[in-house]
């Protein structure tokens, strides 16, 4: 399975970037992920959630499981996620998406398009913040799904 994630922010600070890119490398042993970086905007919201729209819908395909990040979204655990993740292999689904949205929320087109949505936490995290806790907790059920012994119960 294929799994990208679509992040929506200006830049990454370099303590950021630092950060996720540690746990996307690590996630690149077990399984292939991509970072696809859409650039927010300055302008008023509703252009540009229209702007990220037309992004977004680029990059998903068809058949692709696409799981927005919200905090209106169902909470799971790292073993929940790790057991979600296997559900889907079995599935044979080929493409796994996860999308963080930017600071004014998902556009309307990608919320009817989503097959899940997903809480990190039941407080709302800046963008960025939210991809770096992603990253490793995709890290995390990975692990759990190979038997790695980064989580421990």
């Amino acid at each position: 399975m294929n799994l990208t994630i679509a992040a929506v922010f200006k830049r990454l600070t370099p303590f950021e970037k630092q950060w996720i890119d540690t746990y996307l490398k690590r996630l690149q042993t077990l399984c292939k992920t991509s970072l696809v970086h859409i650039k927010e905007s300055g302008a008023d919201s509703e252009s540009s959630k229209q702007k990220i729209g037309q992004q977004l819908e680029k990059i998903i395909s068809p058949g692709a499981v696409v799981c927005l990040l919200d905090e209106k979204g169902k909470r799971f655990g790292s073993q929940q996620l790790a057991d979600h993740l296997s559900l889907l292999e079995q599935q044979a689904c080929k493409e796994l998406i996860f999308i963080v949205g930017g600071a004014h929320g998902h556009p309307d087109a990608i919320i009817q398009r989503a097959d899940l949505m997903l809480r990190l936490s039941d407080f709302t995290l800046a963008h960025r913040l939210a991809l770096l806790v992603l990253s490793e907790q995709l890290y995390r059920a990975y692990s759990i799904k190979k038997g790695l012994p980064y989580h421990h119960v």
